[in-house]
């Protein structure tokens, strides 16, 4: 408390003396200041027993670094086989953490991981100093090793899981800024009393919960974004607290979960508290030069466990994802009239212009990305009238979380028959505080069809079909009929020849001769386009 702030006591004591002299303040004044001092008392205490847990505020106060090793299990949501199924394992981490809390702000981190992802390890360092920061390393699968700049959702995703991982920092703002916490009062789960501290956040309010009985802190819920499930609540809890050296105490064993999900366990071994880390440790290589972007940075905190699930998995989206790489489907001689191959990152939407409007395959990655495809076709002169359509060939996170600003603008969306309740469900969430978009606080009808076993055959004769895989089983592949473009992904993506044994390849080349389909290409949902005459070659197809 400050030298110039006046005690609760003193508070009511002057403010009585104003009411008496002037008779200016109304009477409820004194129960108001009253009621108010009792609050600030009350999240102050809360502020202390949480402070407490972690070694008290001395101890905090003299927190400057920490470091530790952590094992780590990291999962991903709705990139499995079934629609709505959860999580599923993304990669093991093995990672060192350094961290210097005091003597810059943001506070500087450094975390050098090995991820295992599809079996192959991926060593890859990430280090964040000032408003910047960079990764070195294998940061993608099927990549060769790199440094490049850190964009800023990255940097900003990295920073907000690691508070929330160690609430040393989240407490450790709130000592330097009491008034960012405020007494959540006590709850009673399974049993057990907590006393809750609230800490105010740009997203959404931060609880931390301290066992009354252990007094020490059990667990911390907020709430964060996530393109397909929309706000959902994250939950952390830690275990195993020691005291480490200064009398700070740390969590060994660390596990969060995201709508119910857990997306990471931790454990923790050599924790090591006000280490010296030298400078050097978070020097940038001279050849790279991040640039802050404050609106992709409030993304990324808002979104950081989907963001850095992505991360984890090898398959990289961060960056925002709007560039758009407009690519024409031709072999020289014959073009596809009317179809437009957008690429310019992680993953492309076909475009195709119909006598009644235009329609979109796959709605892609999420509505940042979908703003800017609706932009492009808005400002093409190759394309005219209203988006009727958003055909998804599947329903993983990164392939269709971007449909929802479709369906504001009452395009039908087309899905497996088996993600119809699923999707159902997506596009009804109207109420995202977190980050909404175009569709949240609308009552636009949401138009959902399914296609069937047979297929379904659109009025813009555009047809969809049905394709049996073990990667997902609502898998779709729109075909533009008139113009022979076939539209696959993550089964295939072109333009790399398949191989003879791919199963999926040769499921592709199934389904087209058991529909009876003449298709002259086929484009990628990753990746750009083939010929089907070079694609049905490498499988030894007549």
């Amino acid at each position: 408390m400050g030298p110039s702030r006046l005690s609760s006591s003193a508070a009511l004591g002057a403010l009585a003396l104003t009411m008496g002299l002037t008779g200016l303040v109304p009477a409820g004044a004194t129960s108001g200041a009253a009621a108010t001092a009792e609050g600030s008392q009350r999240a102050a205490g809360s502020l202390r027993m949480a402070v407490d847990a972690v070694g008290g505020a001395s101890a905090l106060r003299g927190l400057k670094t920490f470091q530790y090793r952590a094992g780590a299990a990291r999962s991903i949501l709705d990139e499995g086989a079934v629609p709505g199924s959860g999580a599923s394992p993304a990669a093991t981490v093995e990672a060192r953490v350094r961290y210097r809390l005091k003597g810059s702000r943001p506070p500087r981190v450094r975390i050098d991981n090995v991820r295992t992802s599809l079996g192959v390890d991926r060593p890859v360092r990430e280090v964040l100093s000032g408003r910047r920061g960079y990764i070195s390393g294998v940061d993608a699968n099927f990549s060769q090793p790199a440094t490049k700049a850190m964009t800023s959702d990255r940097w900003a995703a990295i920073h907000r899981e690691q508070e929330l991982l160690n609430p040393h920092v989240l407490l450790s703002r709130a000592l330097d800024r009491p008034s960012l916490a405020s007494n959540g009062g006590q709850r009673t789960i399974d049993g057990r009393r907590y006393r809750v501290l609230v800490l105010r956040d740009a997203v959404a309010p931060i609880e931390l919960f301290v066992d009354v009985r252990k007094e020490r802190i059990a667990m911390l819920r907020t709430t964060q974004h996530d393109y397909l499930r929309r706000d959902v609540p994250i939950e952390v809890t830690y275990g195993g607290w020691r005291r480490e050296d200064d009398g700070v105490r740390f969590p060994r064993r660390v596990a969060l979960t995201s709508d119910g999900f857990e997306m990471v366990r931790e454990r923790r071994t050599e924790v090591d508290v006000n280490p010296r880390i030298k400078g050097r440790v978070f020097r940038f290589p001279s050849a790279v030069d991040p640039v802050y972007d404050a609106d992709l940075a409030d993304i990324g905190t808002r979104t950081s466990e989907w963001l850095l699930s992505f991360v984890a998995l090898g398959f990289i989206k961060d960056g925002g994802q709007r560039a758009i790489n407009p690519i024409t489907i031709t072999d020289g001689t014959t073009t596809a009239a009317g179809v437009r191959l957008l690429g310019g990152v992680a993953n492309n939407s076909l475009v195709v212009q119909r006598p009644g409007g235009v329609v979109v395959f796959e709605g892609a990655l999420h509505d940042h990305r979908a703003e800017a495809v609706i932009q492009y076709i808005e400002d093409s002169p190759d394309f005219t009238g209203p988006i009727t359509h958003v055909v998804t060939t599947h329903h993983h996170a990164d392939h269709a979380s971007g449909m929802r600003p479709y369906v504001a603008l009452g395009a039908t969306a087309v899905v497996g028959e088996q993600a119809v309740p699923f999707f159902q469900q997506v596009f009804a969430d109207r109420g995202s505080t977190v980050l909404p978009d175009r569709l949240d606080g609308t009552t636009v009808a949401a138009n959902v069809q399914g296609v069937p076993a047979a297929g379904l055959s659109l009025p813009n004769g555009i047809q969809v079909f049905p394709l049996q895989t073990e990667h997902s089983v609502d898998m779709v592949v729109p075909y533009v009929a008139d113009q022979g473009v076939l539209f696959t992904s993550d089964i295939y993506s072109p333009p790399g020849l398949p191989s003879p044994t791919d199963p999926n390849a040769q499921a592709i080349a199934a389904m087209v001769t058991a529909r009876g389909l003449t298709p002259k290409w086929i484009a990628g949902g990753h990746g750009t386009f083939i010929s089907y005459a070079a694609f049905k070659a490498a499988l030894g197809i007549p």
